[in-house]
Parts: structure tokens; sequence; C-alpha cells
């Protein structure tokens, strides 16, 4: 897995706190398993909120995660790369990427390194890796 998605996260979560999914996706009580989840979303919000910096942030399944954690109260996003392209993926995909903050890069490569300098220089918590070449971030 390139970077974590919601779906991924949200399944160690159940598994940490031992709630079970039938393979057909029923419950035998939906509402309470509406309640548990709110619940375990609850137990494990940060008491503040991470900011993530995001290199090349053109991948949409890395926009469509920090969005849902970003609308549930988990994390920020400061978006590094082509602003133009950011906001055209997001659009296509129809990602509410309003709140986070984009710093334009030409290329990739100055998107990675501007990622990294966010966090070194402590304006964001956590590097993301977006639409990019592993050995380009590292």
């Amino acid at each position: 897995m390139t970077h974590p998605d919601f779906n991924s996260i949200l399944r160690l979560c159940l598994k940490k706190y031992n709630v079970c999914i039938c393979t057909n996706g029923s419950f035998l009580n939906e509402k309470k398993m509406n309640s548990d989840f709110e619940k375990i979303l609850l137990s494990l919000r940060p008491s503040k909120t991470r900011t993530v910096s995001v290199a090349n942030a053109t991948d949409a399944s890395a926009l469509k995660s920090l969005s849902h954690a970003h609308k549930i109260g988990f994390v920020n996003a400061i978006l590094c790369g082509n602003k133009s392209e950011i906001k055209s993926v997001a659009e296509q995909n129809n990602i509410d990427i309003s709140d986070f903050d984009i710093i334009h890069c030409d290329d990739e490569l100055s998107a990675a390194a501007m990622a990294v300098s966010l966090v070194k220089n402590s304006r964001a918590d956590i590097l993301m890796k977006g639409l990019i070449h592993t050995a380009d971030i590292l």
C-alpha cells in the first residue's frame, strides 16, 4: 500500500476493538454498529489535529483519504505540487480540498523537497507520499 487509505485504517481499528463485519456486508444490529463505530472514531481522535504535508498531491486516493480524515477532525493538510492539477483532480473526483493550503511547485522533485521541508521546519507533522516515485521522495 503506497499510502494509508481510510478503509484500511478502519479495518485496523475494527480489528483492534474486536469488531466483526460479515463478509456480505450485513450487520445483526446496524444501528449498534454505527454507534460503536462512532465511539471507536471518537476514542481514536487525537487531542491535537495533525498537519499532513503531501508530496505531489495529485493522487485522488490520497486527496480522498485526507478529505475524509479532515472532516472527522483527524488532520489538516498542506498540498504540494502543481496547483491547477491538484484542483483538477479534486474537482473531477468531487473531493473537497477547500480547507487545505496548496503550495504550487513546478515539478515532482520540488514538490517532494517542499513537503519534506515543511515537516523539517515543523509546519507539518506528517509526510505523505502523493503521486510520486518512492525513490524521488526518499
